[in-house]
């Protein structure tokens, strides 16, 4: 029989194991949940002209904020791309009135909700929409809103995080977006 200073070892010892193995496991939860590290695609490259009846839409990702995962982004209901902090997607879109629509996944994948940007595309030409993840002051309303996500405690306002979009400047754009990387999966020029 083993004596019971040994057991008691053995159990301590399991205890430990079991206890790193969470932390481990959360830590591999809070990575994927914040989307994976820093971009890894190649540098930005300006994609040929567009021809006519067609528009080039660059999509790209610049956050004040950090630590929000990846924005999940679809045109007109078509395939979903996912941008992470630093990345951009050049999108040939066909010209007129287009939708746009963006998301933020919770843990598990599931879409917190899809937000709308309506926009023109321009035939022949070329564009920049600016994505986002920003922090805004939400009134909680008449039921206090016990499905959202914010920050309690704060009478009836609270904190939340949200995606934004705009079609940004040339100018603007131009500029922040030379540093950026490639969309992961992304062609350089996806249709």
């Amino acid at each position: 029989m083993t004596p019971r200073s040994e057991r008691h070892g053995y159990a301590r010892d399991a205890c430990r194991y079991a206890v790193l193995g969470m932390g481990v496991l959360a830590l591999a939860l809070v990575w994927v949940g914040c989307g994976g590290g820093p971009p890894r695609g190649p540098r930005f490259e300006p994609a040929a002209p567009p021809p006519a009846g067609r528009a080039l839409v660059y999509v790209y990702r610049v956050d004040r904020v950090s630590g929000v995962g990846p924005i999940r982004i679809r045109v007109d209901g078509g395939e979903t791309i996912e941008l992470r902090n630093g990345e951009y997607a050049p999108l040939l879109l066909r010209s007129g009135g287009r939708r746009m629509q963006l998301s933020l996944p919770l843990f598990g994948g599931v879409s917190r909700g899809w937000n709308s940007v309506p926009f023109t595309a321009e035939s022949g030409g070329t564009q920049f929409m600016r994505v986002w993840a920003g922090v805004e002051e939400v009134d909680r309303g008449p039921q206090g809103r016990p499905d959202d996500f914010g920050a309690p405690g704060r009478g009836d306002r609270y904190a939340g995080v949200n995606v934004f979009a705009a079609i940004w400047s040339t100018r603007e754009s131009e500029r922040d977006i030379r540093d950026l990387q490639l969309a992961s999966g992304v062609p350089r020029t996806a249709q």
